[in-house]
């Protein structure tokens, strides 16, 4: 299948993928469906466990380690790319982005109410200076 290959700090590139591939490199796979094209992002569902690197943000939310950009059909079956959507998100993914160093936060609440138990979990990369908990670099070298 024609995709888009996007890697943490690097351009997206483009790439012919099977689908079995995809589960060997990016293990448990998740789909996201954040353009309105009938596209979707691959992403390795346990990127934070797995401590991937941030790599883009999409719609204000940060995918860790990398991610394809695929066709999808209306019943959510992976399809090549046409050339002209794989030519658009080379382009949307062209420019790197650069996260600062530090690490993934991770917040779990649990919410109960008439219907059951619900578990929302939290995501954000907290930068090294904002993270009160980081060791401070220069004093370790004292």
């Amino acid at each position: 299948m024609k995709s888009v290959l996007v890697n943490p700090g690097l351009p997206a590139a483009p790439v012919d993928i099977e689908e079995d591939d995809l589960r060997r490199e990016l293990g448990f796979i998740s789909l996201a469906y954040p353009f309105d094209d009938p596209v979707c992002l691959v992403h390795d569902d346990d990127g934070i466990a797995n401590h991937r690197a941030p790599n883009r943000t999409v719609n204000g939310m940060i995918i860790p380690g990398p991610f394809y950009v695929l066709g999808v059909s209306c019943e959510g079956e992976l399809l090549s790319l046409s050339p002209a959507l794989q030519e658009k998100y080379l382009k949307v993914f062209a420019l790197p982005e650069t996260f600062p160093p530090g690490q993934w936060k991770v917040a779990t609440t649990i919410q109960e109410d008439l219907h059951g138990v619900y578990v929302r979990i939290d995501t954000s990369w907290i930068p090294a200076e904002e993270d009160p908990g980081a060791e401070d670099p220069a004093e370790e070298e004292s």
